[in-house]
């Protein structure tokens, strides 16, 4: 389980220990449910760097605990600590650090569209103290149409019921029909480098936003069984995860 880190400080010899590296912040939610595999991820890009909690580096955990609420009072104990560098994964956790500070430097992981957000300049040059990896559920949608001619989609409208392609994997896990989306547990690995290269002197204004570069078709046979669907085996045969 994630332990926080109260704000009266490390004791003696945790203190001794951490002296003198660097100090990550990590700004999140509900860490020790669902996101715990991808903050799991995130560490594992940090271990490949060289990187290890309160050896080499100390990552900082603020947890809203699913009261999003708590973002910005989270963000402002980080910007208190004087961390290095703030990971906030997703487009709220960045909305609250950037109201935080304009100078410690955020990388994020999951954001749709980071220059609509007003995030970044622009995608090849970041212009500021944010940039990281966005995701491109936003220009997915003809692909999503694409996997569902594939389906007796005209007789399932008229009988109301046309299956539901979702931008998330989460959401086939949970019922859905079928999702092809981003791996972001990928994009919180590849985070980290923008991490280090943060941590070894390099400014976010001058790292481009990358996009997602693994994609995940996932397909729940329960739903396409309710629905009276039978999945050609070529789509079967394409699906990373089949969930019977």
């Amino acid at each position: 389980m994630v332990a926080l880190v109260a704000l009266a400080g490390l004791p003696c010899a945790d203190a001794q220990q951490t002296a003198g590296i660097a100090r990550i912040g990590y700004v999140g939610t509900d860490l020790d449910r669902g996101p715990r595999l991808l903050m799991e991820a995130f560490l594992r890009g940090l271990r490949e760097l060289g990187y290890v909690d309160g050896r080499s580096v100390k990552i900082e955990y603020r947890d809203a605990a699913g009261k999003l609420e708590r973002l910005p009072a989270l963000a402002d104990e980080l910007v208190a600590l004087k961390v290095d560098v703030i990971f906030a994964p997703g487009t709220q956790h960045v909305q609250a650090a950037r109201q935080a500070t304009t100078t410690i430097p955020i990388v994020f992981a999951d954001v749709d569209d980071p220059v609509a957000r007003g995030f970044v300049a622009s995608l090849a040059r970041p212009g500021g103290n944010i940039t990281g990896l966005a995701n491109l559920n936003t220009d997915l949608i003809g692909k999503w149409l694409e996997l569902l001619k594939r389906r007796r989609v005209a007789e399932l409208a008229a009988k109301n019921r046309l299956p539901a392609t979702y931008p998330m994997a989460e959401f086939v896990d949970a019922g859905g029909f079928m999702s092809y989306s981003p791996n972001i547990a990928d994009n919180f690995r590849r985070a980290a480098g923008y991490v280090d290269k943060i941590l070894k002197g390099a400014r976010p204004a001058d790292l481009p936003v990358e996009q997602s570069s693994k994609f995940e078709l996932v397909i729940n046979l329960k739903t396409a069984n309710a629905l009276g669907l039978t999945i050609p085996p070529s789509l079967s045969q394409r699906a990373d995860r089949v969930i019977e």
